[in-house]
Order: structure tokens, then C-alpha cells, then sequence
């Protein structure tokens, strides 16, 4: 071999090693960018679960204090709107829950891990195209198992 041949490989061999280096620190970013939002998101659910509570009791207790007579329907509305408010941002954290989980697993990979043993024998099942209730039990587990627990006992599904 000629020493400039050595050199060469030696060069592709560093460009190489740059580009896989460059790959992983783009994976390490998302993949910690992922999971801060999950960590962000989370909290905004826990947040929103409790402002849902407090908006849920206080629309209560305006409804027996309009009951009884102390209270306007004024006040009533309020506390609907504020309860309507609340449920708006509890979904809204958790469809961000879910898409912050979603693009941790897209980060790191692992996005279609429960679906291979579906697409590896050929068959992508939607629902439109579900013909048998065999069909239906299976894409059903699939979809269980990428259900996510959030803090209270609460799920959601991952779709």
C-alpha cells in the first residue's frame, strides 16, 4: 500500500467517525429534549388536575348558595365558564403528555417497537380494514399496551 492511500482511509475513516458523532449528539439532544418536555408536561397535568378540582368544587358550592337563595346565577356561570376553562387545559396537558411521550420514543427509537410483530407478517391494520373480531382483539392489545399512567390513577392512550 502507498502512504497515500493509508492517508485517505485515514481520512474517510475520521470524516466518518465526525458524521457518527454528530448523529449521536443530535439523538442525545432529542432524546433530553423529549424528555424535559415529558417532565414539563406532567407537571401542567398535575397542575390542570388540580385547578379541575377546584373548579369543579367551587361550581358546587355556587350552585347551593344559588339554591338557597344567597347566591346569583351570575356566579353559577362563572364558575361554569372557569370548569369549562379547567377541563379545556387538563385535555390540552394531556395531549401534550402524550405527544411528549410520542416523540421520546421517536427520539430514542423504539416508536414502532410494539407494532413489528403486525407489520412483519405483512398486515397493517387500520379501522376501516378490520375485518374479524381476531383482528379487532389484536390491534385492541396493541393499543393497550401502549397505554400511559399518569399521577392520580388516571390513563390515556398513546395513538
Amino acid at each position: 500500500l502507498r502512504a497515500g492511500d493509508v492517508l485517505k482511509a485515514k481520512g474517510e475513516y475520521d470524516s466518518k467517525r465526525a458524521e457518527e458523532s454528530k448523529i449521536l449528539l443530535s439523538i442525545y439532544k432529542d432524546v433530553n429534549k423529549a424528555l424535559a418536555d415529558i417532565i414539563s408536561s406532567r407537571k401542567r397535568l398535575r397542575l390542570a388536575r388540580a385547578s379541575q378540582k377546584e373548579a369543579k368544587e367551587t361550581l358546587r358550592l355556587e350552585k347551593l348558595k344559588y339554591e338557597d337563595g344567597k347566591g346569583v346565577i351570575n356566579d353559577v356561570l362563572d364558575a361554569e365558564a372557569v370548569l369549562r376553562k379547567s377541563d379545556y387545559l387538563y385535555y390540552s396537558a394531556i395531549a401534550d403528555c402524550n405527544t411528549s411521550i410520542f416523540e421520546f420514543k421517536l427520539a430514542q427509537g423504539l416508536l414502532f417497537e410494539s407494532y413489528n410483530s403486525i407489520i412483519s407478517q405483512g398486515d397493517v391494520y387500520t379501522n376501516k380494514n378490520l375485518k374479524n373480531e381476531k383482528q379487532k382483539k389484536k390491534m385492541l392489545s396493541l393499543q393497550m399496551e401502549e397505554n400511559i399512567n399518569y399521577p392520580g390513577g388516571n390513563k390515556a392512550t398513546l395513538i
